[in-house]
């Protein structure tokens, strides 16, 4: 290797090895306090839930009684349907993606729940033709979701977050 190719080859070393430092551990592990409820109370969040998140809020907690009162509380999906646990919109497809996020904050915060979604498709004539929907629902996004309770993760030893923390 010439003199030039060793000095290129060490100039790219370098500029690999500079690496930005990360954020230091001990500020995460020991940064953290637990405020008095007064301090607490000054740090809430300025925004309220929206119109459209608290009406998706009510939703997923409706759909949520109707799985937890079912007899066998299905998981299948085909039995979620047979249960009624199932809600589906037929929406704009460049609004699936808020629509999802509405879906999933409001399963945040209903505790103890997760949302299952079915797979999304158009809507077709065929389809509308079929199941005598509205004409409008002509190629939109068809998007389907129930929700369940939360499944216990296998290294809880099938306990709920709620058994663990008793």
């Amino acid at each position: 290797m010439s003199g030039t190719d060793k000095k290129a080859a060490d100039t790219k070393t370098e500029v690999k090895t500079e690496v930005k430092p990360a954020l230091d551990l001990s500020f995460i592990t020991s940064g953290a306090v637990t405020l008095a409820p007064e301090l607490a109370a000054e740090s809430a969040p300025v925004r309220s839930r929206s119109d459209h998140q608290r009406a998706m809020d009510d939703v997923v907690d409706k759909l949520h009684k109707v799985w937890s009162t079912s007899d066998d509380k299905p998981t299948d999906w085909t039995k979620l349907v047979a249960a009624k646990c199932v809600a589906t919109y037929f929406i704009e497809p460049e609004k699936v993606t808020e629509l999802k996020k509405l879906i999933t904050r409001a399963v945040g915060y209903h505790e103890g729940t997760r949302a299952r979604f079915g797979t999304s498709f158009k809507a077709t004539a065929e389809l509308i033709r079929k199941y005598n929907l509205p004409e409008a629902y002509l190629g939109r996004e068809v998007v389907s979701f129930a929700i369940l309770d939360k499944r216990p993760r296998a290294t809880s030893g099938g306990k709920t977050a709620k058994d663990i923390i008793k």
